[in-house]
């Protein structure tokens, strides 16, 4: 799984030193690396205040409302793609799985530092992702995306994933020190540039659906001895 992106980004590597950093192109990952083949990916995103009816009990991905529905209509659209799990950030809970049966609760004001023990959970779920070659998919707001990133953007728990295929959703303070980043470590990143209330938004969701597709646009990018990790758009 995932084999042909890793072969890719093997021969990135080793032509980064040739690559012409004026000529940016895509990192994208392929869905299919092999007849049958199915994507791994990990998509974080943070809790809702607005729920379901009171006392209802369903799964965690069910649970809320509001801005959220745009992140289920996205999973709908990743899964018709491979396998997807999804973590919500949650100051009431820590840490809580897609497929976590939860009822409604009072959602605590978003702290930019997590509880430890979501803070450890958090670590092991990123490490796993790493071992296990997900792609991730970050959409937070920007307290949430603190407990990921570190406080000023010092990369953090993302640090992990500087070899990974990450695609995050961030505010404009944020997106700069994480493209220059990448840039720097040569991460195959997408950064995005997070508008208004929306998550991700429609053209955020069009341009990590296009990312994820670019199969041939990986192979030509691994051939070719100048091509680049990172974007930096407008989305919304």
């Amino acid at each position: 799984m995932l084999g042909a992106w890793r072969s890719a980004l093997i021969l990135r590597k080793e032509r980064k030193r040739v690559r012409n950093p004026m000529v940016p192109k895509p990192a994208p990952v392929s869905d299919e690396s092999g007849p049958g083949s199915r994507l791994d990916l990990l998509f974080i995103t943070d809790e809702s205040a607005t729920q379901t009816t009171r006392d209802k009990v369903m799964r965690a991905e069910n649970l809320y409302k509001g801005s959220f529905l745009e992140v289920s209509r996205f999973l709908d659209e990743l899964r018709s793609r491979g396998e997807v799990k999804l973590l919500i950030l949650s100051s009431s809970k820590g840490l809580i799985w897609g497929e976590d049966v939860l009822t409604t609760y009072t959602a605590a004001p978003a702290s930019r530092i997590p509880p430890q023990i979501a803070a450890e959970a958090l670590n092991r779920a990123i490490r796993r992702a790493r071992d296990e070659g997900a792609v991730v998919i970050i959409a937070l707001s920007s307290k949430y995306l603190e407990w990921v990133v570190g406080p000023d953007v010092g990369v953090s728990l993302l640090a992990l994933l500087a070899n990974c295929p990450v695609a995050v959703v961030a505010g404009g303070e944020s997106a700069n020190p994480l493209s220059e980043y990448a840039k720097a470590h040569d991460c195959p990143w997408l950064v995005l540039r997070r508008v208004g209330v929306a998550r991700v938004g429609q053209k955020n969701r069009e341009a990590i659906l296009r990312w994820l597709h670019a199969e041939n646009e990986l192979m030509v990018s691994a051939e070719s001895p100048s091509e680049g990790q990172i974007h930096l758009k407008e989305g919304g």
